[in-house]
């Protein structure tokens, strides 16, 4: 009825201004080409805020429902693919609603949305940033147990770049503002590291740091899986000894500090 078109309309006009913020990059942005009336309704209900009338959502929430709702219209619009990437602009708020859209269909077990993710990787055409919001996004996830067991050859292969990137964008991405893990994720990759650690003495280093970084989980995380800290230990303890045999794989000055870092993990 016509409550429901009103609602309709309310819905795309509050859609539509979050939409034209984020492509203008601007606080506030001009309603001037919606009904007056709507933009009035959306105002009196505290859905929009405004001033000198010049308008913007009133909240973080409503603005990542109508930055999801947005792109979930795009998807429907393009169910190509290519036609999707190249139908999304990229500011940094069009992005942030990219990711929580993609979040959101993997926490609704959408059973679409992991090939949709591993399409996304494979497709040479689409742009690296896009790859990287739905590899964070499946890393975080319950998914990501899935991904390492059916992408075990190739986070082996390529001089290890995936796994690199993963370990990378788990480093930026994955932790709370004690810099402390926050996802699963980081279970699924240690765990990976400890089977497969004999084939990873390039990344030594790098694997250290990595488990540097996790280390405030004890001090300020919650242990989410009690094999991780076991798995931690052994990591440290096998690359600490392979180094104590001499191989060249740190350099001098690093070494020591690295060295102090993992005997204290240790003990």
């Amino acid at each position: 009825g016509t409550n429901g078109l009103l609602e309709e309309k309310r819905q795309n006009t509050f859609i539509n201004i979050a939409v034209k913020r984020a492509k203008n990059l601007t606080l506030l942005t001009s309603a001037n080409e919606f009904d007056s009336e709507v933009i009035y309704k959306l105002k009196a209900d505290g859905i929009l805020f405004e001033e000198n009338n010049l308008y913007a959502p009133s909240h973080d929430i409503f603005e990542d429902w109508g930055l999801i709702k947005y792109i979930n219209s795009l998807r429907i619009d393009n169910p190509k693919i290519d036609d999707f990437y190249k139908a999304l602009s990229n500011e940094p708020a069009i992005r942030r609603g990219f990711r929580l859209w993609v979040e959101s269909k993997i926490e609704e077990s959408e059973s679409w949305i992991y090939n949709f993710v591993i399409e996304t990787i494979n497709n040479g055409s689409i742009e690296n940033h896009w790859k990287d919001e739905v590899l964070i996004a499946i890393i975080k996830s319950d998914l990501c147990g899935k991904f390492f067991t059916e992408h075990k050859d190739e986070l082996l292969e390529d001089d290890l770049r995936l796994l690199k990137k993963i370990i990378h964008l788990l480093k930026i991405s994955g932790k709370d503002f004690n810099q402390s893990p926050n996802n699963k994720g980081w279970d699924v990759v240690i765990k990976f590291l400890f089977e497969n650690i004999e084939v990873l003495t390039e990344m030594n280093t790098l694997i250290l740091r990595f488990l540097y970084d996790w280390e405030n989980i004890l001090y300020s995380g919650k242990i989410t899986n009690t094999d991780t800290p076991k798995y931690v230990g052994k990591i440290v303890y096998k690359i600490l000894y392979t180094f104590d045999e001499g191989v060249d794989w740190m350099n001098a000055g690093e070494s020591s500090s690295l060295t102090d870092k993992g005997i204290k993990l240790l003990y």
